[in-house]
């Protein structure tokens, strides 16, 4: 049983006791629900819909018997329902993985506002996201975050997360079927499916909401946010024989990542390709458009949005990306000046740009910046003799020479990152091995720099390895990072609590105990030694709270009361 140990105005010292960990206000994410079969047994989570639906995980209702209870318990006053599980809303994992999405309704509809909207949106770069799971030794719930980390699971279907830090609760049994929310914008942008049970990192996977509409088309009246692709994309023509060399040129350029090959041009008839290719890789479209055996496809999600340019203006084709992105906009910024400002990077097909209102305000307005900040673009003009080819062959943007130099920058970010770590380093233990790459990428750089003008494809290919070991060092020392400002904010509450503890000690006249003082002493020492064991010094810390909590005759506090 918790506790926390306070002071009365009159100088006693008393213990308030709490029955159980406190329920979650109902302001926050109130759609949460908790899924139990009709023994009671906790089987996992799901998000509530509107007219008495509750999306979750397949897997979830195996061995139910088709009939479960849903607990809203966001509310003050929890409420449980019965529901049951409809077979034509029922998608169970295939052979493969794939599928494993389901729709429940409940006995009657839910109290009002405790629903959710899912939001489709581009998932192509690294955000974070919290998650409200229900292991079954902490039923009312347990809050965790994490980053999301690229494709993964069954051909593609799902996305990898990654634990914030050692001290994030991990995802676990009893999470499934969790809402994965935008810790940015609070929307809900899928589902929790399963988890990594070994012990080396936190990583769990979740199913986007795309993946989930292509499952389970009805769940798409509970969908905002726009589709990946403009309607034209909807129904292409399987490309022909002889743009077999484009489609597979262009499907190894989608799948090839983190790399300087920023700009794929396509010209003429081989845009019919591009809207194929175009279609296939939506996770949204995916199940309805069935490639050939043996036909290479992209991988599902790798064109974060598809826009047919045609008879659009610059703004125009700058909001429909901003949405796409999850980018609010306020009315007083134009949507191409908010483009110039900066956005993720993303993977975007603009087709039909010599089409477009004033196509060379799209490219240079809109397109160019994009290019120059990071995204990747497939550009489509319908003619081969546009005269706007000339203004994007001009461009630095994806040349050995340009690729070099952003390698460049990139290294002295990827230093700064080090030497930060490295920094962290010496205040807290962290025994995750760090893999310190600059040095060896710097010294290629000099071979590349070497090499130009004249780019031959050994140094092209040297260079294309360097990039993506470059962007691999960034984003894991990043994470690393993260983990130890998390580790070293953990170490300066553990010094608060100390502090703390000492002055009730005090306050209690015990200040002068012989059993204490080696024990705060012990504690102390650990807190400032660099750099600082946590483990060591969060058991220091607990083992003086608990000497305190004996000297009073209070007894132990129980497991867990401290941290």
């Amino acid at each position: 049983m918790g506790g926390v140990f306070i002071h009365d105005r009159a100088g006693r010292h008393r213990r308030t006791l709490m029955s159980g960990p406190p329920l979650p206000g109902r302001a926050t994410e109130p759609w949460r629900v908790r899924i139990r079969d009709t023994a009671g047994n906790i089987r996992g989570a799901g998000v509530s819909l509107t007219d008495g639906y509750v999306l979750t995980c397949a897997h979830v209702l195996d061995g139910t018997g088709g009939e479960v209870v849903v607990d809203f318990v966001a509310l003050g006053d929890p409420v449980s329902l019965p529901a049951r599980v409809r077979p034509e809303l029922f998608v169970g994992p295939d052979e493969a993985g794939c599928g494993d999405v389901a729709l429940i309704e409940l006995d009657r509809h839910q109290p009002g506002g405790l629903d959710a909207t899912l939001r489709r949106t581009a998932l192509g770069w690294p955000r974070e996201v919290r998650v409200f799971g229900f292991p079954g030794d902490v039923p009312y719930g347990v809050h965790t975050r994490a980053t999301l980390a690229g494709q993964s699971g069954p051909h593609g279907e799902w996305l990898q997360m990654n634990g914030l830090g050692p001290h994030e609760p991990r995802v676990r049994a009893g999470f499934s079927g969790a809402g994965v929310v935008d810790a940015e914008t609070g929307d809900v942008l899928g589902i929790v499916v399963g988890e990594y049970t070994g012990e080396a990192v936190a990583m769990s996977w979740m199913i986007p909401v795309e993946t989930i509409v292509s499952h389970l088309p009805m769940a798409l009246r509970w969908v905002t946010g726009e589709s990946y692709a403009d309607e034209s994309f909807a129904e292409p023509s399987r490309p022909g024989a002889d743009q077999a060399g484009i489609t597979r040129r262009a499907i190894d350029w989608l799948n090839k990542r983190d790399t300087g090959d920023t700009l794929l041009v396509v010209l003429g008839r081989d845009a019919e390709a591009i809207r194929w290719i175009t279609a296939v890789s939506g996770r949204e479209q995916r199940s309805g458009i069935t490639p050939a055996p043996g036909e290479p496809v992209p991988v599902p999600g790798s064109i974060d949005v598809a826009v047919d340019a045609s008879r659009r203006s610059p703004d125009d084709v700058a909001r429909r990306i901003l949405v796409r992105a999850g980018i609010r906009l306020d009315g007083e910024v134009p949507p191409a000046a908010r483009i110039r400002a900066g956005v993720p990077p993303m993977t975007i097909v603009m087709h039909g740009i010599d089409e477009a209102e004033r196509p060379g305000e799209l490219l240079e307005g809109v397109l160019r910046p994009l290019a120059e900040n990071g995204s990747r673009l497939v550009l489509v003009f319908r003619s081969e003799s546009s005269t706007h080819l000339r203004t994007v062959r001009s461009w630095p943007v994806g040349t050995p020479a340009y690729r070099v130099e952003r390698l460049a920058e990139r290294l002295a970010d990827l230093q700064a990152l080090e030497q930060r770590v490295l920094g962290l380093l010496a205040k807290v233990v962290d025994r995750t091995p760090a893999d310190w790459r600059h040095g060896r990428l710097a010294g290629e750089l000099k071979r590349l720099r070497a090499g130009l003008p004249d780019a031959d494809e050994e140094l092209r290919r040297l260079l294309e390895r360097c990039e993506r070991a470059t962007a691999r060092a960034s984003r894991t020392f990043a994470s690393h990072e993260k983990r130890l400002l998390r580790m070293k904010a953990e170490r300066d509450r553990l010094r608060g609590l100390l502090g703390a503890y000492h002055a009730t000690a005090g306050g209690a006249g015990l200040a002068e105990d012989l059993g204490l003082a080696p024990l705060y002493e012990a504690a102390y020492q650990a807190l400032w030694r660099f750099p600082t064991d946590l483990a060591a010094a969060g058991g220091a810390v607990e083992a003086y709270q608990r000497a305190i909590w004996r000297a009073l005759g209070m007894g132990s506090t129980g497991d867990g009361d401290l941290l």
